[in-house]
């Protein structure tokens, strides 16, 4: 006996075949290490210095809520507390900057240390693609996948600041090597993608992306912690001193 295809089969065939095209997650996202534990630790405060840390974060704002970058930033102010103490500081914060510090936060600090994340990113070559149609079916729905390479590098800036005046007075510069960044999209969205950042929403990108940088993470954090050497922020905590009783006289 053969049966009718009504016009409701046809819709639910249709709505059947739109869900098989629409976003459909394949991978599973890569949970990127991003973790740094200190070669030594010396005894609590043993510096007799206390630093504030102002957190880490990306000159481009929407870096700092978008993930992986926003977990590199978030993971990396945990680190450099525990860094810091392992050396033998007293932390502060950390703060979101330094006009959040209360007077009596600045009077108990010798210096104001900020991490400034800049990552610049080149997306020439990421594209997406559109798909019209569903096969067998005549419609007008239309499908995007993203995939290619971009390329980011950067560096991250250390700079020690006295905590009321905030007159900069140490600085130092951790270079991120470009880095190129092949993607193949696992998914089909029904908007497209703009930018590299928005196509973090698939793993496809998120995943080596995630991967590259993890790998920066811990050159950022070893070098870090060559800089912030006991002796010389000694000498940068006299400094700030000096500039705050200047600034208030």
């Amino acid at each position: 006996m053969k049966r009718k295809i009504t016009q409701t089969g046809i819709a639910i065939t249709l709505l059947f075949l739109v869900g098989c095209f629409s976003k459909k997650v394949t991978v599973e996202r890569y949970s990127a290490t991003y973790d740094y534990t200190p070669a030594e630790r010396v005894e609590a405060n043993s510096t007799g210095l206390t630093i504030a840390l102002i957190s880490p974060k990306y000159g481009d704002k929407k870096m700092n809520k978008t993930a992986p970058y926003s977990n590199f930033s978030k993971n990396m102010s945990d680190d450099f507390e525990e860094m810091l103490i392992a050396k033998g500081f007293t932390i502060r914060g950390p703060y979101a900057s330094r006009d959040e510090m209360v007077y009596s936060d600045k009077e108990d600090t010798d210096i104001a240390l900020i991490v400034d994340i800049d990552m610049e990113i080149e997306n020439e070559s990421l594209k997406t693609r559109e798909s019209s149609g569903i096969p067998f079916i005549k419609t007008d729905y239309v499908s995007y996948k993203v995939s290619g390479t971009f390329h980011q590098e950067g560096d991250v800036t250390l700079t020690a600041v006295s905590p009321f005046k905030g007159e900069k007075l140490w600085k130092k510069q951790i270079a991120l090597d470009r880095r190129t960044i092949i993607c193949e999209g696992e998914d089909r969205w029904e908007i497209e993608l703009q930018g590299v950042l928005q196509a973090m929403k698939d793993n496809g990108i998120y995943n080596p992306t995630a991967q590259a940088l993890e790998e920066y993470y811990q050159e950022v954090m070893n070098i870090a912690s060559k800089h912030l050497d006991p002796r010389e922020l000694t000498q940068v905590a006299t400094q700030a001193k000096k500039a705050d009783e200047d600034s208030r006289n």
